[in-house]
């Protein structure tokens, strides 16, 4: 997992837990000194965690409320980022996601949403 992937994961982990309890990196009463006691292993366990808690991106909530939304055959959305909001309206030339890898539907529909 590389080093920004991890800051961010275990930043939205340590979001997850309440007070530490139940958190996998916690250790005695803190986890702050679990991760450089052992960089591997917390690697590790926010990698584990990571793949077993996804959050909540566009795609998972739009799917809630419709389900049997088309996907392309890679399981993404074939919703155009510019059909659906209006900050691209004005063309792909104008779009963030143009140079995505994999293309601006999977850019923009895997893209992570706050949890509120």
């Amino acid at each position: 997992m590389e080093a920004i992937k991890f800051i961010k994961e275990r930043d939205r982990m340590c979001r997850t837990y309440d007070d530490c309890k139940g958190c996998p990196l916690e250790v005695g009463d803190d986890c702050t000194d679990f991760p450089n006691g052992s960089p591997e292993r917390a690697a590790e366990i926010v990698e584990h965690w990571s793949k077993t808690h996804k959050g909540k991106t566009r795609q998972s909530e739009f799917l809630k409320l419709y389900p049997d939304a088309k996907l392309n055959e890679e399981g993404v959305m074939i919703i155009l980022p510019c059909q659906i909001d209006k900050k691209f309206f004005k063309g792909c030339e104008n779009c963030i996601y143009e140079d995505a890898d994999g293309g601006c539907e999977r850019a923009y529909w895997s893209e992570e949403i706050d949890n509120d």
